[in-house]
């Protein structure tokens, strides 16, 4: 383990964290999770992004991505092999790459290499 003195050569002037979810809002399990890790991280000097198809977080620090919703087609194939049997796994594995890359587009990063698949 790293001692504070150390520690501190790894941090960034201003370290932020993102949360990424299908929703994070309401009284959902998950989206109070989201709200206990975001108060450690902000009380250690980190500030929180959010990254969801639903939200009720601080507008200066989200991005709504409809896309990312869970009733969004895309996120409910993702979801449907979950609680369906299914004869193709490998067809998660694709669609869950152009999620991951549909997100890496909307914030700006070039590069997805399964661009194609966006469009």
């Amino acid at each position: 383990m790293l001692k504070g003195s150390m520690l501190s050569t790894f941090r960034t002037p201003d370290p932020h964290v993102g949360f990424v979810s299908t929703r994070l809002a309401g009284t959902d399990g998950v989206s109070w999770e989201a709200d206990k890790w975001a108060s450690v991280r902000e009380g250690e000097g980190f500030k929180c992004f959010y990254f969801t198809g639903e939200l009720d977080r601080p507008e200066d620090r989200s991005y709504l991505a409809e896309e990312a919703h869970f009733t969004h087609p895309d996120i409910e194939e993702i979801n449907r092999p979950h609680f369906v049997l299914t004869d193709n796994p490998n067809s998660l594995t694709l669609l869950t790459r152009k999620i991951g890359c549909l997100s890496v587009k909307q914030i700006g990063i070039l590069g997805c290499p399964l661009s194609p698949l966006l469009t």
